[in-house]
């Protein structure tokens, strides 16, 4: 099926793709010339663009709420200071901003030109990381690179990311694949710092945390080292240049981010949630969401530590040619964060660009690698219908518990692929399930 697939259809996808770039292209580019008021109701326009210019006047306290405040809506200094800045920021809007300073700093030189001009400048940037990460990705691989660089154009979280102008791709996405391909070449603990990047985003944390507590575990220390070294200079920075006051109210803004999911002060729209334990946060009664979300969250920590353990025992069984191995690994480690990590939103899940460039690409053409493709396409296919339905009916016929479902049948069938073909384990129950056709051939036969 995979072969038909590619043979047939493939220069169909290529068409289509280099369209949607088109598209995508022309799209900004109207936005910047025809329509940049559009530009003060996304992400780019509101958090990060208007970040740089508090940062170059050197208001980095008017970032984030005062350790005294209970909520964003008492008194939040940025979110006024950003509807008096952009006249056509929606008035019912609340703009937090809840990354760490440096991101502010980042886009100082940003905030300098018109708002239009710099989300052009941003777009073309973004552009040159996807392209950089298909590289690193594929070995530099030139007949490879063109091919799955156009083809992600047809992941629309990609297109939704690009629009709205977000950072994660540039800020953290990019460092952590450079220290995957580090990996490959037995640079550890340069590695390791590349992954501390993390931080500029850090509800994505087990997408590296997995594989540097496994290589730590597999004797490979020095990624953890360089990790820590990494993390400790990005606190020691903010300190040192911001000082530890500033470092208190960006963790106060992250206590407060919690919270706005799990009480009735706030107007959310659930669909826009991605990860898991706060879907299911979203369907617990309100007087009880608080309580209810720790409980959540240890069964997520559970999930958590077998994943570890499945992961280690992959290596460990392989230790002669773990490195082989490591890409499964940090599809695992994609694949589980929307699982267990707070406050992952629908535009996050670029990250499985990652998972399906490494399973295309790393794969051989034996029967685990051909049903691993077919997952990542389902999965792709399945995060597109998702999409298509919040984006394009608003929300109104699609639940957030869907993509629960979705996460959960993926993540489940790829462990009992492991099991199965890696581990010699017992096929699990969903696997079972999703297999039952070849299990009932193997009896006949």
């Amino acid at each position: 099926m995979y072969k038909f697939i590619e043979n047939h259809w493939l220069k169909v996808c290529y068409i289509f793709a280099i369209c949607l770039w088109i598209f995508l292209a022309g799209l900004c580019f109207y936005i910047d010339t025809a329509r940049p008021d559009l530009l003060s109701d996304y992400d780019y326009g509101n958090i990060f663009n208007f970040s740089g210019k508090l940062a170059s006047m050197n208001l980095y306290k008017d970032l984030y709420p005062k350790l005294s405040q209970k909520s964003f809506l008492d008194g939040n200094t940025y979110n006024k200071l950003a509807h008096q800045y952009l006249p056509h920021l929606n008035k019912s809007h609340l703009i937090i901003f809840n990354s760490n300073p440096l991101v502010a700093t980042f886009f100082i030189p940003f905030s300098k030109l018109p708002l239009g001009q710099s989300y052009c400048l941003w777009q073309i940037i973004q552009v040159s990381g996807f392209w950089l990460i298909t590289v690193l990705l594929t070995g530099f691989a030139k007949n490879k690179i063109l091919k799955y660089f156009i083809l992600l154009s047809l992941f629309l979280p990609i297109q939704h990311y690009l629009i709205i102008g977000q950072v994660t791709l540039i800020l953290t996405l990019l460092p952590v694949c450079i220290g995957y391909w580090l990996i490959s070449k037995n640079k550890f603990f340069i590695a390791g710092i590349c992954f501390a990047f993390i931080f500029f985003k850090i509800q994505l944390l087990p997408i590296v945390l997995l594989p540097v507590t496994c290589l730590f575990l597999l004797g490979k220390r020095k990624c953890l080292y360089g990790w820590l070294l990494g993390c400790g200079l990005i606190f020691s920075t903010i300190v040192l240049f911001y000082g530890i006051d500033l470092l208190k109210l960006w963790v106060h803004d992250l206590y407060l981010t919690d919270k706005v999911y799990t009480t009735s002060t706030y107007i959310i729209e659930p669909y826009i949630i991605a990860n898991v334990p706060l879907i299911i946060s979203q369907y617990i009664p309100i007087l009880y969401r608080d309580v209810v979300k720790y409980i959540i969250y240890l069964f997520a920590l559970i999930l958590s530590v077998h994943c570890l353990y499945i992961s280690v025992l992959v290596l460990k069984k392989n230790r002669s040619n773990w490195q082989e191995f490591m890409p499964l690994i940090y599809v695992i480690a994609i694949s589980i964060t929307p699982l267990v990590s707070p406050h992952i939103m629908v535009y996050d899940l670029i990250i499985f660009i990652i998972a399906g460039i490494i399973v295309f690409d790393k794969s051989s053409n034996d029967m685990v690698s051909h049903k691993l493709k077919m997952l990542s396409l389902a999965t792709w296919f399945s995060i597109n219908v998702y999409y298509f339905f919040i984006f394009y009916f608003t929300g109104k016929f699609t639940q957030p518990i869907f993509w629960g479902i979705i996460s959960f049948l993926a993540y489940g069938q790829l462990i009992g692929l492991i099991c199965q073909y890696y581990l010699n384990l017992p096929l699990t129950n969903l696997t079972k399930l999703l297999n039952y056709k070849e299990i009932l051939d193997a009896k006949n036969s």
